[in-house]
Parts: structure tokens; C-alpha cells; sequence
């Protein structure tokens, strides 16, 4: 990134988080970096028909918490589980879904299994229409180290499920804490605290899932509207 940043005539960045991290390095940029966020298709999530219930895939759950995620280092899966298992003894009809693939599902499943969670914790391989998911389950729960934009949270904020996440991509930003409940990263106790609480208190959980669907759906553009902004940053350059 030394090497190559200051070269470029132009640099977009996904959000205003990455924006200041490239500042704050002090790279010699020909230009200050431009925002241009992902492509995200409002109207696809808020109008996805509901083809994957989960209180009805798994009634034994009073509540579910959801993730979805690739599973891999970064998005910090076991942290999650060593949470939700703080959360399960005070909520034990509680169940966290995990739906995704990667390299760590088998040493996931193991830990799991080992806790003696596996009547609390399922995985579900990835989904087409995971909006269905978003609007069945009780809370989003995003563990990341770190995270570029995180599609995941504009998602489950458009499909207005409460959110509780670590404090990466648009968290803290387009996100405000009156829009998620919201972590640094690795701090155990703080995800135990309002994930228990959106659990309990449905007016807590209503109140963050309708902040973040207005932030999130007043943050975005169109397509056609995405398009035009790239195609100014092209020729800007």
C-alpha cells in the first residue's frame, strides 16, 4: 500500500472508516481518497418474499439470533459463540444460527460440540435468499475483526432486524449507536450486554431496527444514480 497508494491518480474507498485510515497513515496521495460505497439493491431485500422462516425451520427457539458470514479468521465466529453462550444460560430457549461456509466450519462445529452446544447452535450452509432470514430472526449479530464496508449490516438494517455488531465497516458511521448496538472489537462483555437486552426488551429492539433501516435506505443510491457517481470519479481522474 506504500508503495502503490501514492502512485495512483485516484483512490475510492468503500467507507468514510477506510477514508480516514489511509489519512491518517499519511500516505502522500496525488488525490484524497473518494467514497463511493458498494452497490446495494434496496428494493431486492425490503420486497424479498419470505421463502426461509426460521421460527418456523427451528421452533424449538423462542428467539433467534443470526449470523451470516463467511467462515473464515477475520469474521471472528468462535468469539460469537463464547458470547451467545454467556447470553444461553440466561435465555436458554435461545438459538444462534450460523449460516455460511468456509475453511474454520469444522473446527466450529467442533467447539460447538465440545461446550455442548449443539441443541443451541446450528449451521445452515449459505442461502439465495438470505433477506428471508434477516426478517425472521430476532437480532443480527456481527463478531468481524474488521470490515471494508460489512453488506451484511446495510442488509440486515433494510430487512429491519435489530443489529449488535463490533465496531467496523459502516458501525459508528452511517450506523450510529441509536441504529445498532454497537462494540469494539473483542469485548466480550459489551456484545453480552445489549444482545441480552434486544433478547429482552422488544421496544429496545424495535427502536434499532427502525433507526437503522432509515439510515441505512436514506444513505444509498440508486443504480443508475451508483453508476453516474463512478462514472464522475472516472473522469475526475
Amino acid at each position: 500500500a506504500r508503495g502503490i497508494l501514492p502512485q495512483a491518480h485516484g483512490v475510492r474507498v468503500v467507507s468514510q472508516r477506510i477514508k480516514q485510515s489511509i489519512m491518517d497513515m499519511g500516505y502522500r496521495l496525488k488525490t484524497e481518497p473518494v467514497v463511493l460505497a458498494i452497490d446495494v439493491d434496496a428494493e431486492k431485500i425490503i420486497n424479498a418474499p419470505i421463502t426461509l422462516d426460521l421460527k418456523k425451520q427451528f421452533p424449538q427457539f423462542e428467539k433467534h439470533v443470526l449470523m451470516v458470514s463467511r467462515l473464515t479468521p477475520e469474521k471472528n465466529i468462535s468469539f460469537a459463540i463464547d458470547v451467545f453462550a454467556e447470553c444461553q444460560k440466561k435465555f436458554p430457549h435461545t438459538g444462534l444460527v450460523i449460516v455460511g461456509s468456509g475453511p474454520e466450519e469444522a473446527a466450529l462445529r467442533r467447539t460447538v460440540d465440545q461446550r455442548a452446544l449443539e441443541k443451541s447452535i446450528v449451521f445452515m450452509p449459505w442461502q439465495d435468499n438470505v433477506a428471508s432470514l434477516y426478517k425472521t430472526a430476532d437480532i443480527f449479530f456481527q463478531t468481524s475483526l474488521y470490515e471494508g464496508y460489512g453488506l451484511t449490516l446495510a442488509e440486515a438494517a433494510l430487512a429491519q432486524c435489530p443489529i449488535v455488531t463490533s465496531n467496523v465497516g459502516i458501525a459508528g458511521n452511517i450506523l450510529s449507536e441509536a441504529c445498532a448496538a454497537i462494540c469494539s472489537v473483542g469485548d466480550e462483555g459489551c456484545c453480552i450486554e445489549p444482545l441480552s437486552r434486544a433478547l429482552s426488551d422488544q421496544q429496545y429492539a424495535d427502536s434499532l431496527k427502525h433507526n437503522a433501516y432509515t439510515a441505512i435506505k436514506n444513505s444509498l443510491q440508486t443504480h443508475n444514480e451508483y453508476l453516474a457517481a463512478y462514472g464522475r470519479l472516472l473522469t475526475s481522474l
